[in-house]
């Protein structure tokens, strides 16, 4: 049992075995192994039935130890398990600090006795760890789950003109945004945009120009590797046109996205999250928030050990910009205003209005190299030219909370009478799709009913004559 205990995954029924027949010198089959793993699991992480009826007293729990912490359920009219939503308060007060306002959602399936789907919504802090938001469980990815989702996310995020969404094409992630979240912008991952161009239009020739017309900062730029793609293919250019320029290409995006042109970051969490999918709901979510409160501890050890005045990951970045640029060639117009040459193009800075004629700057907020050269050559300091999300005082402050666990074991847990008399039923099981195999395992009874069986269909009967040992055809009894 001790082996499963937290997030550990534990060993699988062939490690069992193996494990049995070196330190006890005992052969189990395959059967016993996984029965044995079963029960281990089910007495450390609860039974799956029995999970769903804790969730409104781990929710108020949960909710105690972590002030301002937002979750609900929902349950049908049968008191069955329908929706679950959890948001913790320090990632809430961390996102208005001081973050990018893009946030990025996807689901995923569980993979529990139940089933169902997790939903995610994550942001990204200024050293580009991922900075998760919101999760949701709901039975099934369609309109009804997502639309619950983002209304429960709403009571915690406003609609804004400055905030954005990145999501994969799923339907229902779209007709729910525009109905709840009109104000805000709406983007398209481009790795799904392309890896439909080369399944569904045998584009795997032009996906490559599909990317780098994407991640475009010029729309002249944008508009030549556009047409260049509908005169090699016109079905790929009006697949890319129907998809909606606006959601998908860099340049052309209404609002800010910075450098976040794909869902990577919730399918990155999916993926941290691959064994607990596994687990019961209360096991479920409680990995979840031991997954937060690890990555909130290491990340405030980390920033606090940043000396320089941008983050880890974008004082690299700076500096393969200073040696992108170190041969440009800078030209002043105003004490602000600059005029870089760069290997046989021209290029204006703006550094009051952070901007450069390649797009960079002002879509990045992030001086490009033009501007770092050109900021430089006039005895500029760069660093106030870079947006606060990536300073390592705002990284700091985004994890100076702590995200705590409930601390007192269930039997302890004290709860309002209204809270422990609430009852949420398990949802409904269903059959999986696909055909019935037989038990690769039959038991001893089962081998005694089958024989059983065989002996009486031996046992046949003429119906002619009534006798056994033969049959209508073979029988002697004349007609």
């Amino acid at each position: 049992m001790h082996n499963y205990e937290g997030v550990l995954e534990g060993p699988k029924p062939n490690d069992i075995i193996n494990l049995i027949r070196s330190q006890y010198g005992h052969e189990l089959n395959y059967s016993q192994a996984w029965e044995s793993r079963e029960y281990a699991v089910n007495e450390v992480r609860g039974i799956p039935e029995k999970s769903y009826g804790k969730i409104p007293k781990y929710l108020y729990m949960l909710q105690a130890a972590n002030p301002g912490t937002y979750t609900n359920y929902e349950v049908d009219c049968d008191g069955r398990f329908q929706y679950l939503f959890i948001s913790f308060g320090q990632s809430i007060r961390g996102f208005y600090k001081s973050i990018r306002k893009v946030i990025v959602v996807d689901g995923t399936f569980l993979k529990s006795k139940y089933k169902g789907v997790l939903l995610v919504a994550t942001a990204v802090d200024g050293n580009s760890n991922l900075y998760p938001i919101a999760f949701g469980v709901a039975r099934s990815e369609n309109d009804a789950s997502w639309e619950w989702f983002f209304l429960q996310l709403k009571t915690l995020i406003a609609d804004d003109q400055g905030l954005a969404f990145v999501s994969d094409r799923h339907l229902s992630i779209s007709k729910s945004l525009e109905k709840i979240y009109p104000l805000a912008s709406h983007g398209i991952c481009i790795h799904h945009l392309i890896g439909n161009v080369i399944t569904y239009h045998s584009g795997r020739g032009v996906a490559g120009m599909v990317a780098k017309a994407s991640k475009s900062y010029r729309v002249t730029q944008f508009e030549k590797l556009f047409e260049d793609i509908c005169n090699i293919s016109p079905a790929i250019g009006a697949y890319l046109d129907d998809a909606n320029v606006e959601k998908w290409a860099r340049c052309h995006f209404p609002g800010f996205r910075y450098d976040i042109n794909t869902n990577n970051p919730a399918e990155s969490i999916n993926s941290a999250l691959r064994s607990p999918r596994e687990y019961p709901i209360i096991p479920l979510l409680d990995s979840i928030r031991e997954m937060l409160t690890r990555w909130f501890y290491e990340r405030r050890v980390l920033s606090a050990k940043q000396k320089d005045p941008l983050t880890i990951e974008v004082e690299k970045k700076i500096s393969r910009r200073i040696e992108k640029g170190k041969f440009f060639k800078v030209y002043p117009i105003t004490s602000n205003r600059l005029h870089v040459k760069a290997n046989g193009f021209d290029f204006v800075v703006d550094l009051e209005r952070r901007t450069c004629s390649c797009g960079k700057f002002e879509i990045g907020k992030l001086p490009c190299r033009h501007a770092i050269k050109g900021a430089y050559a006039i005895g500029k300091c760069i660093y106030p030219y870079a947006d606060d999300v990536y300073t390592t005082a705002t990284w700091r402050s985004l994890y100076e909370e702590t995200i705590n666990p409930i601390g007192v074991p269930e039997e302890e847990w004290r709860v309002p009478e209204e809270v422990a008399a609430a009852i949420v039923l398990p949802p409904e099981t269903r059959r999986q799709p696909g055909r019935r195999r037989k038990r690769r395992y039959e038991t001893a009874e089962d081998k005694i009913k089958a024989s059983q069986q065989s002996q009486l269909s031996k046992r046949h009967r003429c119906s002619r004559c009534g006798k056994e040992g033969h049959n209508r055809t073979t029988c002697d009894i004349a007609i």
